[in-house]
């Protein structure tokens, strides 16, 4: 393991190397994503920081495949090594602490921050192809827009690299329009038996903790549960309609355990 000031000198050292390819907007882009790979793992944020590893990595083999450039494919062959090895590196520690049981990591999400969305905060927790029961504990998941978000997440789940069969939900009754929620409940659990997922609910009137337990191990608790993501301005047309990362997020902290294999 890197102490932080190896990691500083790698990050630098690494930025003086690209410096002369830095005119290429897709290595720039690259760089930049590897950077906040670096600081992240300084911050040990390891899993966010394996994803941008990860990403940076994917855009510098794209700008390989398309280059003619001979002296230009061995700098970025060169530099694709490096950042392939960080990133086992990564993984092997995540890996160490996962065994340890001491996996713990700490995201701050401040008002209005983007970048957020389900997908990229949930996906790198079902890409090991193991999921296949999700438990979710959230008070509110309730009203319609409340309701319309929990349906995002489930979207992210079904189209996840895992077998997600099993979606399990406790929560609070809207008391305001109960029968509402419960017809919407349904409509999800209809178009989830239709790609094989069952959904099933449960009311808690004292549920107050905000978690969401993968049966792989992974544990994420967010303050606002999954309330998080503001709603779009827009109805239709505009960016974050459809794709939440677009979407500003309420302030929020978001806790990442790995607790082992929790069968439910």
């Amino acid at each position: 393991m890197y102490t932080q000031c190896s990691r500083e000198h790698f990050v630098a050292q690494n930025l003086n190397r690209f410096a002369s390819l830095m005119s290429d907007l897709l290595i720039a882009s690259a760089s930049d994503i590897l950077v906040r790979a670096n600081q992240l793992e300084i911050e040990s944020k390891l899993t966010q920081s394996l994803v941008c590893y990860e990403e940076g990595i994917g855009i510098l083999l794209k700008r390989l495949k398309s280059s003619s450039d001979p002296t230009l494919k061995l700098k970025l062959k060169d530099r694709i090594n490096v950042y392939i090895t960080r990133a086992e590196e990564i993984k092997n520690l995540i890996q160490q602490k996962k065994r340890d049981g001491r996996y713990h990591e700490h995201i701050v999400i401040n008002e209005n921050d983007t970048g957020y969305g389900y997908r990229k905060l949930f996906s790198r927790f079902l890409d090991d192809g193991t999921v296949t029961s999700v438990c979710i504990d959230d008070p509110f998941i309730r009203n319609s827009f409340q309701i319309e978000k929990f349906s995002h997440f489930c979207e992210v789940l079904v189209a996840s690299a895992s077998p997600v069969q099993q979606i399990l939900l406790r929560t609070g009754v809207y008391t305001e329009k109960p029968q509402e929620q419960l017809a919407k409940f349904n409509i999800l659990k209809q178009d989830l038996e239709l790609n094989k997922v069952a959904f099933t609910w449960t009311f808690s009137p004292s549920l107050h903790d905000r978690q969401i337990v993968f049966n792989n191990g992974w544990v994420v608790k967010i303050g606002r549960g999954l309330d998080y993501i503001k709603k779009s301005p827009h109805k239709f047309v505009g960016l974050g309609v459809h794709d939440f990362d677009f979407r500003p997020c309420l302030e929020t902290t978001v806790d990442i355990y790995f607790e082992g294999q929790t069968p439910f």
